[in-house]
């Protein structure tokens, strides 16, 4: 143990020397067998005879077949090579801060292009207030109120002049659809519009009386006077990308491109040496879940043909707030349609909310264009759309400016808001988006005045893609819950369907764009765009859901406002033999694809007898526990006691109740903050 200890400690005093040394030793070594391996007595002319001999030793045995010969090289090596000469500009640097050099000879070069740095995602599920257009071929209807009382006078010229803008954009519609509406039922009889709306069409069995207002179809052409433009309401899932886009550092950019001395510069010049933004090119690929198989791989998205048809029908479009506008370039930043309820989310970008921090109550310089102003049929996604009451309508555009009249400061931004909107995602699927920017070339046209002629040949700019992605998952829109009545609904509930007595009640939440006042009626269509709630009896090994009778609010263009749904015929209601009775609301599908195995708990009613005469019902509560099986084919259990306390449910009921009670209390009203539109067909007073 001793000697270990004595080993270990020389090891620790001498070991570093004793590395050393033995390193000296081999590296010796080795240069020595180095040495000795090298023919230091051949001279230049013996290697040479030797390499000689060795390649007349290799020519014999080919001649002689004695090896095979080598393939021959392929023609590409062995031919003569012509070098052609190759355009510069094509292989121009695209880092801005490695122009300028000898090669442009201080001449302007095209800049790149920066992307979005951020992304921020958002689902709304909303109801775009619509004015109902109706096209099919070369027939251009709109629906309109008409009062039930003498006519007024004869158009004035402000309602002549919005007719004309109303048909250069109804024409527009029918290039765009074919002719066709982009809802269902098509054609006169579309149930989303009068042909096919309860109470308001005389080919339906009407039970909401007209009190005021008469809403029918007009030729564009042949609108009577003292009319009255109707609404009704669009039900959309609006994909809303927002991002933050670089500002400041594209000006940087374009500085340097085009060889200015400062950035201010840029908005001095008369050359439209500003960014001018022509849009974006979006792209969009399907996941099966977040991080899941891809679905569908990365594909170009049209949002000019998807939007642009929900704009032409939109009442208009809803402003964003002061500051965001300050950030909301021409061509970067879709218009966003007036909703009949609710708000769109606030931008919670950070670098958008930095640069608003930054810049203050300060104007901000942006090149507007036409698109900003354009009051003509062609609408575009990226511009307002005005409505009858707006100045554009009775005053001509003004022309375009660059920066601020008063005079005041002016800043230039870190960043710029980038948004799209995409309506065609569908719920169930993850969503990533990546966006191309595509810019106005400032150097088109001018040849003289760049380093190489073919940089003034294209009249846009793309970048590349950018490599942040905007990523949403869209959730489903039918929740089950377990579910416990409140003693006092259930009972009444059992004395007008006493089949239903001790069976599990289930919660249904279901996002409906539309529903029927009649299952039987297919004409009888109404778009709802809300969250409908149904509580619904099932048996054991039957699939959850039924038609479950619900008062639901839609939007009556002839009230103007939200009023309950009528039933068209008596509403009934039972699951067994016993007499339907007479409820309020709507059959409403509730249907889904889930399927009740087996149940414990809930209400249990039992009837103990006392004695000869007499006996006593006794009802037992329990919580409800459910054995369901997915269409997937796995089993789930549904507690009643946790199912009433998520979080989600909680809200959806409770908003709910709170938007049925209004309804109740403000029937025939539009939702509260919501402005009606200064119509200029409404009679005059």
């Amino acid at each position: 143990m001793a000697k270990n200890s004595g080993f270990q400690q020389f090891l620790l005093q001498k070991g570093e020397r004793l590395g050393f040394g033995l390193a000296l030793v081999v590296m010796i070594g080795a240069m020595a067998f180095g040495a000795l391996g090298v023919p230091w007595d051949k001279s230049a002319t013996a290697i040479e005879k030797q390499i000689k001999d060795r390649h007349r030793d290799i020519r014999d045995q080919l001649d002689n077949k004695i090896v095979a010969a080598p393939e021959p090289l392929p023609p590409v090596l062995v031919k003569n090579h012509v070098n052609d000469p190759v355009p510069v500009e094509q292989f121009l640097t695209k880092n801005p801060y490695f122009t300028g050099g000898a090669g442009e000879g201080g001449k302007r070069v095209n800049p790149s292009i920066r992307t979005p740095v951020e992304f921020e995602t958002a689902l709304v599920r909303a109801q775009v207030r619509s004015l109902m257009l109706n096209v099919t071929g070369k027939d251009m209807r709109i629906g309109i109120l008409l009062p039930q009382e003498k006519r007024g006078p004869e158009l004035t010229p402000e309602q002549k002049r919005y007719l004309e803008w109303m048909k250069q954009r109804a024409e527009q519609y029918r290039a765009m659809t074919g002719g066709m509406l982009p809802n269902p039922g098509q054609g006169g009889g579309s149930p989303w519009f009068p042909g096919g709306q309860p109470g308001v069409a005389a080919d339906m069995d009407s039970k909401v009386p007209t009190v005021d207002w008469k809403l029918d179809w007009a030729d564009m052409a042949r609108i009577p006077a003292g009319a009255k433009l109707a609404e009704t309401i669009t039900p959309k899932r609006l994909v809303l990308v927002s991002g933050s886009f670089p500002y400041r550092e594209q000006l940087e950019i374009y500085r340097a491109a085009l060889r200015e001395k400062l950035i201010e510069d840029l908005a001095k010049d008369k050359e439209n040496n500003l960014p001018r933004f022509l849009g974006f090119n979006v792209q969009r690929r399907t996941l099966q879940a977040p991080g899941g198989a891809e679905k569908e791989t990365w594909r170009d998205l049209d949002l000019e043909k998807e939007y642009r048809a929900l704009l032409q029908s939109a009442v208009g479009t809803e402003p964003d707030p002061a500051d965001i506008q300050k950030l909301s370039f021409p061509g970067m930043v879709m218009s966003r349609p007036i909703m009949a309820r609710g708000a769109y989310p606030e931008t919670k970008l950070p670098m958008i909310n930095n640069t608003l921090r930054k810049i203050g109550d300060k104007p901000v310089s942006v090149e507007l264009t036409p698109l900003q102003r354009k009051l003509s049929g062609d609408t575009d996604v990226f511009s307002n759309i005005p409505k009858p009451d707006e100045d554009a309508l009775k005053a001509p555009a003004p022309k375009d400016v660059v920066g601020n009249a008063n005079n005041k400061e002016v800043v230039l931004p870190d960043y710029c808001l980038v948004r799209f909107i995409d309506v065609t995602a569908k719920p169930g699927f993850t969503y990533e988006y990546r966006v191309q920017i595509r810019l106005a070339n400032p150097n088109y046209g001018k040849k003289s005045e760049v380093a190489y002629p073919s940089l003034a040949d294209a009249k846009e700019l793309v970048s590349g893609w950018s490599e942040k992605v905007a990523s949403i998952t869209l959730p489903e829109e039918t929740y089950t819950y377990a579910h416990e009545l409140d003693k006092a609904v259930y009972t009444q509930r059992v004395r007008l369907d006493p089949s239903i007595r001790d069976l599990p009640i289930v919660q249904i939440h279901r996002w409906m764009e539309s529903t029927t006042l009649n299952p039987d009626q297919a004409r009888s269509v109404v778009p709802v765009g809300e969250w409908v709630i149904g509580d619904v009896p099932v048996r054991p090994g039957e699939f959850i859901g039924r038609n479950e009778n619900v008062e639901v609010p839609i939007w009556f263009p002839n009230k103007e406002g939200f009023a309950f749904a009528v039933p068209i015929g008596p509403a009934k209601v039972g699951m067994g033999p016993v007499k339907p009775l007479q409820v309020k609301g709507i059959p409403v599908n509730f249907i889904t694809d889930d399927l009740l195995v087996d149940y414990e708990g809930g209400r249990i009613s039992q009837t103990f007898r006392l004695s000869d005469k007499s006996s006593k019902d006794v009802t037992e509560t329990a919580n409800v526990e459910l054995l369901v099986m997915t269409p997937d084919g796995k089993l789930r259990v549904k507690n009643s006691r946790q199912d009433m306390v998520d979080k989600d449910r909680e809200t959806r009921a409770a908003e709910w109740d709170r938007w049925r009670e209004e309804v109740r209390k403000n029937p025939g009203k539009p939702a509260p903050g919501t402005k009606p539109m200064k119509d200029p067909f409404a009679k005059p007073k």
